[in-house]
């Protein structure tokens, strides 16, 4: 027993080597890239540049010289084209070329113009034919310019004024301060006449033409409702606000 032991306290045991821990297993579903080779994206170090209408685009300046919306370059340019001014599509035709093809608009225009100039020459014709009543009317007065004409007894001053003088010259008075005072009176008499013939030819004249500016005004209302709608049409037919 004790030889035994002896013999085995003499030799080396031999230490078994520690064994590698298994690998987890791979779940090749989970992950359906395993195997695959990942491609590297390229970055391009060369400085992207695209002029605008105010300044050059870049990696450092996108925008160009007139900032993100393009006010005067940059990546819209000057302006977006693909838009008209009105806000409407493309190739919508400017407000004027609109009216001037809208046959509706012409038309109201037309009858519009028409109906001005027919009262306006109503107007013309009324002021005309007043005008020669007012000529008449002082010639038969007697009234030319401020002065009476006392020697032709057609019209009105001279044949008051043949009258009272033959009276006053049949009695001897022609001398008389009746005589003046009744020549003066005869005077006062005729510029009354004067000033009432007068007074109403200008209200006549005064009221043509408050009804010509009324009318004028009316017209214009009208030509710019006419305008209103033509535009509410172009608006409807292109697809954009007004």
């Amino acid at each position: 027993m004790a030889r035994s032991i002896g013999s085995s306290m003499g030799k080396k045991t031999a230490t078994p080597s520690p064994q590698p821990a298994p690998a987890p297993p791979v779940n090749r579903q989970a992950n359906s890239n395993f195997g695959k080779t990942t491609p590297q994206r390229t970055v391009s170090t060369t400085p992207i540049r695209k002029t605008g209408g105010g300044g050059q685009q870049s990696s450092t300046n996108p925008y160009g010289g007139g900032g993100p919306l393009g006010g005067g370059g940059g990546p819209l340019g000057g302006g977006i084209d693909s838009l008209s001014v009105d806000g409407g599509v493309s190739g919508a035709p400017s407000e004027e070329d609109y009216l001037a093809g809208d046959s509706s608009y012409q038309a109201t225009l037309s009858a519009l113009a028409r109906q001005l100039q027919s009262f306006q020459a109503d107007v013309d014709t009324q002021r005309g034919n007043r005008k020669l009543d007012y000529d008449k009317s002082l010639k038969d007065l007697g009234y030319n310019g401020g002065n009476w004409n006392w020697d032709d007894v057609l019209t009105a001053s001279g044949r008051a004024y043949q009258n009272n003088s033959n009276d006053f010259a049949s009695r001897g008075m022609l001398q008389s301060q009746a005589y003046a005072d009744s020549i003066n009176n005869l005077q006062r008499s005729l510029m009354d006449q004067y000033s009432g013939i007068d007074q109403t030819n200008t209200q006549f004249n005064t009221d043509l033409d408050r009804q010509m500016t009324k009318a004028r005004d009316e017209n214009t209302s009208a030509t710019q409702q006419a305008r209103a709608e033509a535009i509410l049409r172009r608006a409807a037919q292109y697809g954009f606000g007004v």
